[in-house]
């Protein structure tokens, strides 16, 4: 699915910066960003912006917000993507952007947030490396401050751990399912900590682009 700026200067939609006449093609992880962006569907309506298959493009308002939804004439076409261990997800490949994290923590409940630093990434586990037996973290992420996908700054889209006990020393976690996550977007773990001392995280993330 491709979209085109039909506007006579460059605009920005869902984070995507479009030249005037240019077109960007949509993958399969962006397109629920996309379907969800109250200015991607206004100026679909409004025709700034024309969505089709490269070819040809939507140019009445109402088919063209029904063609991004895949509610119109035209099918979406949403590839199944192949096992997370493939370096390609679409036209687009992985790189790996493994990033650790140090975070000054206080006996106590902790807040530790780690900002997302590409546009469109893949996470699928995590680190720690001086974790204290009876320690306990809840892992959640949240939307960006704007409210990218939910429209609520900051609202949480997701928790993936709840209250999990930490061992002495390192704790490895890491999914067979990855998570699609975005520029701004915040990885959260509230910790229950023991003792006051420099909290370390790796983050294992994948740039997609």
């Amino acid at each position: 699915m491709r979209v085109k700026n039909n506007k006579i200067t460059s605009d920005v939609w869902a984070g995507m910066t479009i030249a005037a006449g240019a077109t960007y093609d949509l993958q399969a992880t962006e397109l629920s960003i996309w379907q969800a962006n109250d200015k991607v569907i206004s100026d679909l309506s409004s025709g700034d912006l024309l969505v089709g298959d490269g070819v040809t493009y939507q140019t009445a308002g109402a088919l063209a917000v029904n063609y991004l939804l895949g509610t119109g004439t035209k099918d979406v076409n949403v590839q199944l993507q192949p096992a997370f261990a493939s370096k390609k997800v679409g036209t687009k490949s992985l790189f790996i952007r493994a990033t650790g994290q140090v975070f000054a923590v206080s006996v106590g409940a902790n807040t530790l947030d780690f900002s997302i630093p590409f546009n469109v990434m893949k996470f699928n586990g995590l680190q720690i490396v001086n974790g204290e037996l009876g320690e306990t973290i809840s892992l959640k992420v949240l939307d960006t401050p704007t409210g990218l996908i939910s429209g609520v700054p900051n609202y949480m889209l997701n928790q993936f751990g709840f209250n999990v006990n930490l061992p002495s020393g390192i704790f490895v976690r890491e999914s067979q399912y990855d998570a699609d996550i975005y520029k701004d977007m915040v990885v959260r773990i509230e910790l229950n900590a023991l003792t006051a001392r420099d909290f370390r995280v790796n983050y294992s993330l994948h740039e997609v682009k």
